[in-house]
């Protein structure tokens, strides 16, 4: 999967080389970067851009070779060392040479100097116009690469270099524009540390570029300025902004930059000497920006990014180790008896298991294959068709499709089995929900106890998600409230209950999330199982609070 990982850092080049063909947007309100199924088809893309562009530089050098016989016949007449080339019109074989040129081969010349190859080829790679990138796949992976970032604490270098989790050296390597980029998309999201750092990077890379003018550094200096002031480094700040002033004195935005860090810079002195250096921190603390980033949200104020990174603490740690759990064969139904499922118990209370071997290689290519021509953007209940893709990026990155229990001998097989093992009536559960997860993809930590349609709220009693692929890197079940973690293994299956048996109170633990997918290509499928309709196979206790 280090070719998926690719694609995460080789995007930007990607759209920036294909960007002359048309700059109109080639692809519908449809996100290719929300599923890494669509993003591979980018790979074929980029071979039929390469291989079109390698047939027009042949016959243009064809033409160039052409073009240069002629000029070779002519100076050998020219470079004639016996007669001069102005007294060989008075010899009858020269003359006719000389007119046949005129007649055969400066015509020949003319018409070769006339085609215009480059407009052909690129009439041919318009064809190509509705499977290219757009623009808004290159925003959502800057954003999906900060997500990224953020989540799995990865720095500037580790992305720049596509070097991550141990990956080999994909010979990909960042410029100072794309590190712009990034720096300026932190920004927008106020995240200022991962802005001040992608800022750092692009001003150490545009010391040797010889694209980058001494205004463009003078722009990234001025950033790197409000970054560093954004994040406390006033010192730093006032630095990065008298170099701003060297370079053009009079710039008005510089001078009031300049004002504002020395002011800033006065009042840090004025708290240090009336209360001490420890007060520094609280007084930096009181004026930072209130943190509108998601991501940053998620690493900073949860346990989701921490479970993601296998960071547990130690009182989930003691809890998992002084729980008995067990691995066993479920085949309490007649369907399991020749071929029983191995489970593999994760926690008693929610209770949540793994079940292996739920899904053959066959049966889940022949979902994709059913799913993946269908798939949207995974949406939230929206009407607003922008609003709601901006809604998805932040809490939801994937593509999905449902499909319907009699679409296939598949799915009508899967659900004769998950009934079987579950010990619940599957003809009360919502369709299968397919997903593919794009670049960077994750789920937003929630609860799938209910499901709002139409203003009416339904109980879903359990949620029985297979695993249709493996993920190298990220892309875990997380359930930060008891700091457990599911990895995707393909052909398995994660269970877990998200109702008491009163059916009506939810258990607080299973809040849980789908881990940013750092590595690989992410496929699942959903069954959600409704509390109507099982009351005598999951029958009430005599306890109205269980």
């Amino acid at each position: 999967m280090a070719l998926t990982f690719q694609l995460v850092t080789i995007t930007v080049f990607l759209l920036s080389a294909i960007k002359w063909i048309d700059s109109t947007p080639a692809r519908p309100a449809g996100f290719a970067t929300f599923s890494i199924h669509d993003i591979e088809k980018f790979i074929v893309l980029e071979e039929k851009f390469a291989s079109k562009i390698h047939q027009y530089l042949i016959q243009e050098q064809e033409k160039l070779q052409a073009l240069q016989t002629i000029l070779t016949a002519v100076s050998h007449q020219q470079n004639n060392r016996t007669v001069q080339y102005e007294h060989q019109h008075r010899y009858p074989t020269a003359a006719y040479a000389l007119i046949k040129r005129f007649l055969n081969d400066w015509p020949s010349a003319q018409t070769l100097m006339n085609r215009e190859l480059g407009r052909e080829y690129l009439k041919d790679l318009r064809h190509f116009k509705r499977e290219r990138p757009t623009v808004e796949d290159w925003h959502h992976t800057i954003s999906s690469i900060l997500r990224l970032q953020t989540v799995y604490n990865l720095s500037a270098d580790d992305l720049i270099y596509g070097k991550v989790a141990g990956t080999k050296d994909l010979g990909i390597q960042l410029d100072w524009f794309d590190c712009t980029m990034m720096a300026n998309s932190a920004n927008e999201e106020k995240n200022f540390y991962i802005a001040y750092d992608w800022a750092k990077r692009a001003l150490e890379f545009s010391q040797n570029a010889t694209d980058v003018t001494e205004n463009i550094r003078k722009e990234i200096k001025r950033s790197l300025s409000g970054f560093a002031f954004q994040i406390g480094k006033s010192k730093e700040a006032l630095d990065y902004i008298e170099q701003v002033l060297m370079i053009d004195s009079n710039d008005k935005s510089a001078q009031n930059g300049y004002q504002k860090v020395k002011d800033a810079i006065n009042e840090e002195a004025k708290v240090m000497l009336q209360q001490g250096p420890d007060a520094i921190d609280q007084h930096l603390k009181q004026s930072e920006h209130k943190i509108t980033s998601t991501t940053e949200l998620l690493a900073k104020n949860s346990e989701f990014a921490n479970v993601c990174r296998g960071k547990i603490k130690e009182e989930f740690r003691i809890r998992q180790a002084n729980t008995s759990l067990k691995c066993y064969y479920s085949n309490n139904s007649p369907i399991l008896y020749l071929a029983p499922i191995p489970v593999e118990q994760v926690s008693i209370d929610p209770y949540i298991v793994i079940y292996y071997d739920m899904i053959s290689d066959q049966q889940i290519e022949a979902i994709k294959k059913l799913s993946s021509k269908k798939m949207v953007i995974a949406g939230l209940h929206n009407d607003d068709p922008k609003q709601r893709i901006k809604v998805n990026a932040t809490v939801r990155f994937a593509k999905h499709v449902w499909l319907k229990d009699n679409i296939s001998q598949v799915t009508q097989s899967l659900s004769r089995v998950a009934q079987a093992v579950t010990g619940l009536d599957m003809d009360y559960a919502e369709s299968l929900q397919v997903a593919n997860y794009g670049i960077g993809g994750h789920y937003f930590p929630h609860y799938d106890y209910a499901e709002t349609k139409n203003g009416t709220m339904k109980a879903r009693i359990a949620t029985l998600m297979y695993y249709l692929s493996d993920v190298e890197v990220g892309g875990a079940t997380a359930f930060p409230m008891i700091g457990i973690s599911v990895r995707p293994q393909k052909g398995s299956a994660v269970y877990w209950i998200n109702l008491y048996r009163n059916g009506t109170t939810h258990h607080h633990d299973t809040f849980h999330g789908g881990c940013p997918v750092l590595i690989g290509s992410k496929w699942i499928a959903n069954r959600w199982i409704k509390a109507s309709g099982q009351e005598l196979l999951y029958p009430c206790s005599l306890n109205r609070n269980e």
